[in-house]
């Protein structure tokens, strides 16, 4: 176990939330696909419920570029109880977009923060396919 993971099972309220993201799209009706979307999965892997504030990606050593907004009705902040997942999209084009217009080609490395009640911030770092997702044509 890391140092990390044992230090937040010690301080209550502030750990447990597990990050991850993944591309996909949604099935329409006569099998039709939805375009193309980046799925952001924040858990509350921990003891306690952990409150969500602020959600947010950005490249590394960059400034934030997109505030996510949760998919469904629990719009931020949210409270996550022990167990408790919530899921976040948005379109795989625009965040290329947005990367792009920020100086950003090829892969480059993204961060996902999600920041929690207690000020506490937890980080996804991945690669992000800039020019792949632009080529799409989705739209």
């Amino acid at each position: 176990m890391s140092l990390r993971h044992a230090l937040e099972r010690l301080l209550p309220g502030r750990g447990g939330l597990a990050l991850s993201w993944s591309p996909g799209a949604y099935a329409g009706p006569e099998e039709e696909l939805s375009p193309l979307y980046a799925f952001f999965r924040v858990a509350n892997e921990g003891r306690n419920p952990v409150e969500l504030v602020r959600l947010y990606l950005a490249p590394v050593g960059g400034e934030p570029l997109e505030e996510a907004t949760p998919e469904g009705e629990r719009p931020l902040p949210l409270s996550l109880a022990p167990g408790e997942a919530t899921t976040f999209r948005l379109r795989a084009k625009r965040l290329a977009r947005a990367l792009a217009a920020a100086g950003h080609r090829g892969r480059p490395r993204v961060r996902l923060v999600a920041v929690d009640g207690c000020g506490g911030e937890h980080v996804l770092r991945f690669r992000y396919s800039v020019d792949e997702y632009l080529s799409l044509r989705d739209e």
